[in-house]
């Protein structure tokens, strides 16, 4: 540095002319964007994403930051992971198994049980469980003409059935749905429409608590010359699985 009274040179950070003993000036340190520099040029703090020298800007590894925006959308991805669990996952406890002519009164007697090996096989007088309810068709009648004094006459050409059914809620905790409107009812593979006949108890539908039973009646409209009749149990609310049982 040249002393500004003489012009003698003097070394960096000398405080005063070694000639004609002026002060000399100092070099204040330089900031830029954070970082502080001695005199000659050598960073001595680090605040942002930038060191310089004296003469040329040396860039550093810049840390990432996480904005609102990802851990907003990292919130709605759980959220939704939870409600496919809840959703699609089944009960620990649920299962989907068939028999048939399982805890009636003749077999506690003695008489075999017969156990079907698909659910094509379910017919009158079967027994099956799904997730957590034993469902026993009791009884069909595939010409049904015991209805009330209120109740309607079929149309001409067709008739009525009634089929009889007793649903057990087998799980330890946790109530299940039973309605009559779980089923749907096929006459020679076309569909045939529920008719609403009055009977003893007007069973419409319930959340079975566990080990509670209700034994109930459906009724349906079909042809008089139909020779095959089946139902298809919904058995779940949600999805498209369904058990076929065959009344005739």
């Amino acid at each position: 540095m040249n002393c500004p009274k003489c012009n003698t040179p003097n070394p960096d950070g000398q405080k005063f002319c070694g000639n004609c003993g002026a002060e000399l000036p100092q070099k204040k340190e330089r900031e830029f964007h954070g970082y502080s520099f001695t005199p000659d040029g050598k960073p001595i703090e680090h605040k942002e994403n930038f060191t310089y020298t004296q003469n040329q800007p040396i860039q550093i590894k810049k840390k990432k930051k996480h904005g609102c925006l990802t851990a907003i959308l990292s919130a709605f991805g759980l959220f939704f992971l939870f409600i496919l669990v809840v959703l699609i996952v089944p009960d620990s406890d649920d299962s989907s198994k068939d028999t048939s002519n399982q805890a009636t009164a003749s077999q506690k007697a003695g008489k075999k049980t017969e156990e079907t090996s698909k659910k094509d096989d379910i017919k009158v007088g079967s027994t099956f469980e799904i997730k957590g309810l034993k469902i026993t068709i009791n009884d069909a009648n595939t010409n049904f003409t015991d209805w009330g004094q209120y109740d309607s006459a079929p149309a001409d050409g067709m008739k009525y059935i009634m089929v009889n059914f007793t649903f057990e809620n087998t799980k330890t905790s946790g109530d299940k749905y039973v309605s009559i409107y779980d089923f749907d009812c096929y006459a020679d593979d076309s569909t045939c429409d529920q008719v609403y006949l009055s009977d003893d108890s007007d069973f419409m539908n319930t959340n079975l608590s566990p080990g509670r039973n209700v034994t109930f009646s459906t009724y349906y409209t079909v042809p008089e010359n139909a020779s095959s009749i089946e139902l298809e149990y919904h058995e779940n609310m949600i999805g498209d699985a369904k058990t076929k049982i065959i009344i005739q």
